[in-house]
């Protein structure tokens, strides 16, 4: 695959997937977690938060690998 499609695929995914990822996230928290405490609520979205960097890391990571050569 020619490196500018793979990058053009990968942003269109990265987008796909952050925009799915912003929705279920807050309709999780304003549905499950809108039944606990303060702390509880606050440690979920600073979860929420942070957990959404490895699937968008490997996205990115597919986007810049370098193709192989060879057989």
């Amino acid at each position: 695959m020619p490196p500018r499609l793979k990058r053009l695929l990968g942003v269109l995914l990265l987008l796909a997937f952050v925009f799915l990822y912003i929705w279920v996230m807050t309709d999780v928290g304003a549905v499950v977690i809108s039944r606990v405490e303060n702390p509880w609520r606050m440690l979920y979205f600073v979860l929420a938060g942070i957990a959404w960097i490895v699937p968008a890391g490997a996205i990115i990571w597919w986007m810049y690998r370098p193709r192989r050569t060879g057989s």
